[in-house]
């Protein structure tokens, strides 16, 4: 299963390289994610789908 993860500003390389290009997608314009991964953004009640399982 590949899990779809979108990020806010700027998240480390080294962080991002932990997450493995075969199972997960990673990007600043992903749609519909599973997850958003962010540092200090103002997420709104609108940034939150249903479908979204994490957020960190």
């Amino acid at each position: 299963m590949m899990y779809k993860i979108r990020t806010y500003n700027q998240i480390a390389v080294r962080g991002l390289e932990r997450f493995p290009r075969q199972r997960y997608e990673l990007g600043t314009e992903i749609a519909d994610p599973d997850s958003k991964l962010l540092r200090s953004n103002k997420l709104t009640e609108d940034d939150v789908q249903d479908r979204l399982r994490a957020i960190a």
